[in-house]
């Protein structure tokens, strides 16, 4: 089961649009980065989406001061991204991902994406 944690501004059209996968592999709760900071460091195989108006601080918030700066990654405005992308991200050690919410619909499909196939092929958490 991939846990992902959705918060931000744009949490509830996140949390929307990966429902609408009908995933069973898939446990997404909406959450603030303050409650899942501390339940990402007990569970390793959670990852977290944060999102904000710039996806440049606000997007991660706390998740930096809990996670660390390498295990977080904004994709800012950046609307091109590849599974191949985040495969990289997620073999060094990123879980926590920040976008702006004008980019949610262009990065969230390809982000978890590529969180599943990366964890279907046995890729470390």
């Amino acid at each position: 089961m991939l846990t992902i944690y959705v918060g931000g501004v744009g949490k509830v059209d996140v949390k929307r649009l990966l429902e609408q996968r009908r995933s069973p592999d898939l446990k997404i709760i909406a959450s603030s980065d303050l409650e899942a900071g501390p339940a990402m460091k007990r569970n390793k195989d959670a990852y977290y989406i944060g999102t904000c108006h710039t996806g440049a601080g606000a997007s991660l918030g706390a998740m930096l001061a809990f996670m660390g700066r390498q295990k977080c990654h904004t994709f800012g405005r950046q609307s091109k991204l590849t599974t191949k992308d985040v495969h990289s991200l997620l073999d060094s050690g990123v879980r926590a991902f920040g976008l702006s919410i004008d980019q949610i619909n262009a990065i969230v499909p390809v982000l978890v994406d590529g969180l599943q196939s990366y964890k279907e092929k046995g890729g470390a958490s």
